[in-house]
C-alpha cells in the first residue's frame, strides 16, 4: 500500500465496483460448482466442507476490501482505531471481524460503515451471505434427497 498514491479519489469508487464483479463471479462460479457436486452425488460432508471454505474465503475477501477502502479513506468506518502505530495485521483482523459479523447478519454496531462506498460493500456482503446461505441449505436438502433415492 505504500507504493500507491492515497490521494487518488477514483480508487474509492473502483473498490466497490471490483467487489461487485467479484461477488457476481463467485456467485455464478459457486452455483455451477455446487451443481456439479450434486450431479456426481457428492457426500454431504464434502458439500459442507466446500461451503465452509467458501464462507471463510468470502469473509476474508470482504475484509481485504474493507481494509483497502479504509486505507484510501480513513473516515469510511467508525470503530476502527486510527492509530498509525497499529499493526496492519491487527487492523486486518478488525476488518475480518467486521466481515464475519456482517456475513452472519449479527451487526454488533461496534464498527460502523460511514461512507457510501463502505455501505455499498457491507450491503454486497449481506446480499451475498443471504444468497449463499439459502443456496447452501437448499442444496443440502437436495443432496440428501438424491442420496436417499440412490440407496432405494
Amino acid at each position: 500500500m505504500k507504493y500507491i498514491d492515497h490521494s487518488t479519489r477514483s480508487i474509492i469508487i473502483l473498490i466497490p465496483v471490483l467487489a461487485l464483479c467479484k461477488v457476481i463471479f463467485f456467485t455464478f462460479f459457486t452455483f455451477r460448482k455446487m451443481q456439479a457436486l450434486m450431479n456426481r452425488l457428492a457426500g454431504i460432508s464434502e458439500v459442507l466442507l466446500i461451503f465452509a471454505l467458501l464462507v471463510v474465503l468470502m469473509s476474508f475477501s470482504f475484509a481485504t476490501d474493507f481494509s483497502c477502502l479504509a486505507e484510501f479513506d480513513r473516515q469510511s468506518f467508525k470503530g476502527i482505531s486510527d492509530n498509525t502505530n497499529m499493526s496492519s495485521w491487527k487492523r486486518l483482523f478488525d476488518y475480518f471481524y467486521l466481515s464475519v459479523v456482517t456475513f452472519t447478519s449479527l451487526g454488533y454496531g461496534d464498527i460502523v460503515p460511514l461512507s457510501i462506498p463502505a455501505k455499498l460493500l457491507v450491503m454486497m456482503e449481506v446480499g451475498l451471505s443471504f444468497l449463499l446461505v439459502i443456496f447452501g441449505l437448499s442444496n443440502i436438502k437436495l443432496i440428501q434427497h438424491k442420496i436417499s433415492n440412490t440407496i432405494q
